[in-house]
């Protein structure tokens, strides 16, 4: 089975979602390698509460990029939410998907590895209602195990991006998180 590896920046909601993708990634066969060996399939999970973090986003694809020329590099997260452009162009970039795209990867791998995918799924993210659940069988990459309970926000401070990269807030229904807690 193909090889795998995601590189994740930001906060611990993108860090869940990476963990919860490689989970599902392996549940399927796939076999997760670190960042930039060699690998099959290069997944970047990105941020772009700062413009640092975008810089850092653009970084880590270029450094994928040179690792590894032939892996399938997909870009994900906050980032192509907000500006899928700024990756449109971007040397071996092959798909753009934004955050209410993310937990479908596992399931649509096999068209982008037959390029049967259109290169860019961004959808209105603001029209997200319902709470998109990402099932976690297993945290061995971290110390302490968390849970994603909440998604996006309804405040507009004039100084956060985050609204507009996550969408309205939604939260995990209580029966799901008690459910969740005793896995």
């Amino acid at each position: 089975m193909a090889t795998i590896s995601i590189a994740t920046l930001g906060c611990k909601v993108n860090q869940f979602e990476s963990e919860a993708l490689i989970d599902a990634l392996e549940q399927r066969g796939y076999t997760l390698v670190p960042f930039g060996e060699g690998t099959d399939i290069t997944i970047i999970n990105t941020c772009t509460v700062t413009h640092r973090a975008d810089f850092q986003s653009r970084q880590l694809v270029r450094r994928a990029f040179r690792a590894n020329p032939n892996s399938l590099i997909i870009v994900t997260g906050c980032y192509p939410q907000v500006e899928p452009d700024a990756f449109f162009k971007m040397k071996g970039v092959r798909y753009i998907l934004g955050n209410r795209e993310k937990n479908q990867i596992p399931t649509l791998l096999s068209l982008m590895q037959r390029d049967e995918f259109p290169k860019v799924q961004v959808g209105d993210i603001q029209k997200e209602i319902l709470f998109s659940e990402m099932p976690l069988h297993s945290f061995h990459r971290h110390t302490r195990a968390f849970l994603k309970i909440q998604d996006g926000c309804n405040s507009r401070c004039s100084y956060c991006i985050v609204p507009y990269a996550r969408g309205p807030s939604r939260s995990l229904q209580p029966e799901r998180v008690l459910e969740n807690l005793k896995v």
